[in-house]
């Protein structure tokens, strides 16, 4: 029967060499995950660089379709102001255009436009009267 000694002894040259076996089967795998790790570190720079990359696109993006926003506006805000000139310029023509007409009748016809204004006075004198 072997001696305790002996027991012992064979038990720690087995625990050495499986710690060995071990150690030495996950030295390739220490290594991959090692270039696993460094891999997947170079990948998160690259990702960190290329989100910046997209911020900076979609910045000058948003940048030119507001200069072009801008640029529209101010055209719109020119053609309506052109538009708003126009009207008036007609507007004043046509009024001018009345009154010169109105004065024409009025001294083409003097005796009419004095009845006229009369009557028109004698009805608005009637309306405020009654109230």
């Amino acid at each position: 029967m072997p001696d305790t000694n002996q027991i012992s002894q064979n038990i720690k040259n087995a625990a050495s060499q499986a710690a060995s076996q071990v150690k030495d089967d996950a030295s390739p795998l220490a290594a991959d995950v090692k270039k696993m790790v460094d891999h997947l570190r170079e990948d998160m720079t690259d990702l960190r660089r290329d989100m910046g990359d997209v911020a900076s696109k979609w910045q000058e993006k948003g940048r030119a379709a507001a200069a072009e926003a801008g640029h529209t506006l101010k055209e719109r805000a020119s053609e309506q102001a052109e538009h708003l000139k126009h009207a008036w310029e007609v507007t004043r023509d046509r009024s001018r255009q009345g009154i010169e007409r109105t004065e024409q009748t009025i001294h083409d016809h003097p005796w009419t436009s004095i009845a006229i204004a009369f009557g028109v006075g004698l009805v608005i004198g009637k309306l405020l009267d009654r109230r």
